[in-house]
C-alpha cells in the first residue's frame, strides 16, 4: 500500500505531473527501488525537496565545463588550449561552486591533478568535429505508448563523437567523476545496480538521437562512459553496443513509469520489497514491463 494523498495534495500532484518532461535521472531515479524508486523520484524530480549540492557533484561540474570549454576553443580558435588554460578554467568554476574552505582545498588539488591525465588523453586528442553539451531541452521530443499516452522526453548528452570521417556513424559519450569501473559486470551489488542504470543512460541517448528531428541524420553506433579519474595510469572507457531492442524495452519502461506517475503509484510492489541489489531493480522492471 502506498501512500495516501489527500484531495489538496491530489489536485497538486496533478498539476506537478501533468506534461511532466521525463529525464533519464527522473527514469532511473523511479526505477532504483535501491535508493526508494517511487518516493525518490516524488521527493526529488516532482516535489524537488532542496538538496544542498555535494562537493562531489561541484567537482564534477567544474570538470565539465573544462572539457566544453576545451572544445569550445578547438572550435572557434582553431588551436588546442594550453595546460594554463585548463587549469584557469578549473579554477574559476571550483571558486563558484562555494564549496566549503576545506572541500575546495581538497577538489583544487584533486582536480588539477585528475586534469594532467585529461589533459594528455581527453583534450589534446579532440579531433574538432565532436559536439559537447548536446540539449534536447527544446526538440519537442515526444513518445507515444500503446495506450495513447503521449510521454514528453529531455536530456543533454556530455559528448558525441563521430565514427566516421562522413560524420553520419555516432558514439553517445557520458563523462564520469565518480570511481572509475573496469568493466561491465561490476564487482559488487553498488556497482552492478550503478551501471544497469549508467547503462540505461547511454540506452535513453539513443533514443533521443533516434527521435531529435535535427539528428535525422546519425545513426548511433554505440555508447561510452568516460572515467576522469583512475587508480592506474591510463584513463578508463567503457564502450558497449546499443541495440534497437534495448531502446524497444527502455522506451515500453517508460511508458509503463509515466503511466504510474500519471495515476499518481509511487508504492513499490511487495513482490520487490524483499529483494536487495540488482535482483530488486530488475524484478521492478520487469513487473513494470508486464503491466
Amino acid at each position: 500500500v502506498g501512500p495516501a494523498f489527500l484531495d489538496t495534495e491530489k489536485a497538486l500532484l496533478d498539476t506537478l505531473t501533468k506534461d511532466h518532461v521525463l529525464a533519464v535521472t527522473h527514469v532511473n531515479n523511479f526505477l532504483n527501488v535501491e535508493r526508494g524508486g517511487p518516493i525518490l523520484f516524488l521527493e526529488n524530480n516532482l516535489l524537488r525537496f532542496p538538496q544542498a549540492k555535494t562537493a562531489s557533484a561541484g567537482f564534477g561540474t567544474a570538470m565539465h565545463a573544462v572539457l566544453n570549454k576545451s572544445l569550445v576553443c578547438l572550435k572557434t580558435e582553431k588551436r588546442y588550449p594550453t595546460w594554463e588554460d585548463v587549469a584557469l578554467w578549473y579554477t574559476k568554476v571550483l571558486v563558484h561552486e562555494r564549496l566549503s574552505r576545506a572541500d575546495h582545498t581538497l577538489y583544487m588539488e584533486k582536480g588539477l591533478d585528475a586534469l594532467k591525465l585529461i589533459y594528455q588523453e581527453k583534450i589534446l586528442t579532440l579531433k574538432g568535429s565532436e559536439l559537447s553539451e548536446v540539449d534536447f531541452k527544446h526538440e519537442g521530443i515526444v513518445l507515444q505508448c500503446t495506450d495513447k499516452t503521449y510521454v514528453p522526453l529531455s536530456g543533454k548528452i556530455d559528448l558525441i563523437r563521430f565514427a566516421d570521417e562522413v560524420g553520419k556513424k555516432i558514439w553517445v559519450c557520458d563523462f564520469k567523476t565518480g570511481k572509475e569501473k573496469r568493466s561491465w559486470t561490476g564487482k559488487d551489488q553498488n556497482e552492478k545496480v550503478a551501471l544497469h542504470f549508467n547503462r540505461q543512460q547511454l540506452v535513453f541517448y539513443k533514443m533521443l538521437i533516434n527521435r531529435g528531428k535535427n539528428f535525422q541524420e546519425y545513426t548511433v553506433m554505440g555508447g561510452q562512459l568516460e572515467f576522469l579519474q583512475t587508480k592506474g595510469e591510463r584513463l578508463i572507457d567503457l564502450s558497449t553496443e546499443i541495440t534497437d531492442e534495448e531502446v524497444e524495452r527502455l522506451e515500453r519502461l517508460i511508458c509503463a513509469v509515466y503511466k504510474r506517475i500519471q495515476n499518481h503509484d509511487f508504492t513499490i510492489p511487495e513482490s520487490v520489497k524483499g529483494l536487495t541489489g540488482l535482483e530488486a531493480v530488475e524484478a521492478f522492471e520487469e513487473l513494470l514491463l508486464n503491466e
